[in-house]
């Protein structure tokens, strides 16, 4: 773990195949973030840095079960993520404008945290359906208000 080590520089792209979490929140990392090839990882954890640019489809990271990617500085669209292992995903406070997301290839996903981007889905009944929990602002995104049963 090299949480607040007030780190900076971009994250290397590491080749640690037996890796299962890997915790750098709270530092000052820049740059893109690496598509990893982790095949262990099950715990991705950056947030509060700033990372920019558009977040990889991380189809390496088959185990991938919780993503922190929050309060950064990431646009583009989310990606159509194939994570069948991913409970939680969340991505609030950056810059991201949409989503290609199939939410069936996330089956697991209980819990995305997206509020604070500048996000549109066109279908939101399957986001509705998938998920146990969702977090958004509605200020902020250009989703209607729901309420999850």
């Amino acid at each position: 773990m090299l949480f607040v080590s007030h780190l900076t520089g971009f994250i290397p792209n590491f080749n640690l195949p037996s890796l299962r979490v890997l915790d750098l929140r709270y530092n000052q990392l820049t740059g893109a973030i690496p598509n990893f090839n982790l095949p262990k990882l099950e715990l991705l954890w950056i947030p509060n840095n700033r990372l920019t640019g558009v977040i990889p489809n991380f189809n390496n990271l088959p185990n991938l079960r919780i993503a922190y990617l929050d309060t950064n500085q990431l646009t583009g669209l989310i990606p159509n993520f194939n994570l069948p292992n991913l409970t939680q995903l969340h991505l609030s406070s950056n810059q991201l404008r949409g989503s290609n997301i199939d939410w069936v290839k996330m089956p697991n996903l209980i819990f995305c945290d997206v509020h604070t981007n500048r996000l549109v889905f066109q279908h939101l009944e399957p986001v509705v359906r998938a998920m146990k929990s969702i977090n958004y602002n509605p200020q902020d995104t250009l989703i209607p208000i729901f309420t999850l049963p």
